[in-house]
């Protein structure tokens, strides 16, 4: 049993998420890709994407498959998007032959009927040997268990020693629905659960009727003799926390506070030789950001000082970023300090 590998996968609306165990470098890794999938594509034309091939189909997943497809909106996970992207999210965590237990989500709804329970777990991920292909490389992955837990859950799961006689209520805003439920010394309250179709998706489309109907006639007109120029809007920089006010700007190269090229990173785990002073290393600022050059400077121990070969944006302390050598992942960090 100590050769099982463990991975929790919440494949969402919008983005699929995966906390896997990475026991040779003796911490988890968290992985994200969008989910979405098109078939009959078998190249891929950057990093967050993937060639899946599956029972004699190819299928495109993530970043590029939104070019050419649509976010699911179907109110049920049990379909063929959601399966090949935890095939995808296998794939990309463990090796051909690892033998995995596994935590998949289901909506609140669906979590409480045991019938409904079980298809999902024997369509989506059922026990014994599944094979596969992720960009032309063969994944047989043995399922020992699929454990099934209801969406939001891992907010329980994560605090229970903390919450063991607490009563507590959780709400998950998700792409397209919003799940609520009252959990009671970490039990779920049946008669409290709540699913809703009231997503970031469904948030989004009601905010921008709201403002529609806001703008007056005149507004209109005006509107459609703003030139080029009108359109250029303030983002947010930073919040003071202590007065509680927004730092504004201007989206230019030059505004202070939102590039950056240099930073101090803590938190750093490697599963490669560790850099040394004055290395170049390839660095991601965010998952979705491609690479870019790093110089490596150490402070301490538990602290180093990077500099971006080129300015990047809106950088933010807690965020996690990875370390790469040539093409190989060495380990990652999380932002301290954004100094300039």
């Amino acid at each position: 049993m100590g050769n099982i590998k463990h991975i929790a996968i919440d494949t969402g609306k919008r983005n699929t998420k995966v906390v896997f165990e990475m026991p040779q470098a003796g911490h988890s890794q968290e992985i994200s890709f969008p989910t979405a999938i098109a078939e009959g594509i078998d190249e891929t034309a950057d990093s967050n994407s993937h060639i899946i091939e599956f029972n004699g189909e190819s299928y495109l997943v993530g970043e590029q498959a939104l070019t050419v497809s649509e976010i699911d909106s179907a109110n049920s996970k049990n379909n063929e998007i959601h399966k090949i992207c935890i095939l995808t999210a296998l794939g990309l965590a463990f090796k051909s032959g690892t033998t995995v237990e596994a935590v998949i989500g289901i909506p609140l709804d669906l979590y409480m009927n045991k019938e409904e329970k079980k298809n999902y777990r024997d369509n989506m991920l059922p026990v014994g040997e599944i094979e596969f292909k992720i960009d032309g490389e063969i994944r047989k992955i043995i399922v020992a268990k699929t454990i099934i837990r209801p969406e939001g859950y891992g907010a329980i799961y994560n605090r229970r020693e903390d919450i063991a006689d607490s009563i507590i209520n959780v709400v998950d805003i998700g792409g397209l629905n919003m799940n609520a439920c009252e959990y009671r010394m970490g039990k779920m309250q049946e008669l409290s659960r709540k699913t809703m179709q009231m997503g970031g998706k469904y948030l989004y489309t009601q905010s921008l009727d709201a403002i529609r109907k806001a703008v007056t006639p005149d507004e209109r007109k005006r509107m459609e003799n703003l030139t080029a120029e009108d359109f250029e809007h303030y983002v947010v920089i930073a919040k003071d926390y202590a007065t509680g006010r927004l730092i504004v700007g201007f989206d230019h190269l030059e505004t202070k506070g939102l590039y950056a090229t240099q930073v101090r990173v803590f938190g750093l785990n490697f599963i490669e030789p560790k850099p040394h002073n004055g290395e170049i290393l390839l660095a991601k600022p965010r998952y979705r950001d491609p690479s870019q050059k790093i110089t490596w400077a150490w402070l301490n121990e538990t602290t180093a000082e990077l500099t971006f070969s080129e300015p990047q944006r809106a950088l933010a302390t807690g965020q996690a970023l990875a370390f790469y050598r040539n093409d190989c992942l060495i380990g990652g960090g999380i932002y301290a300090e954004i100094v300039g």
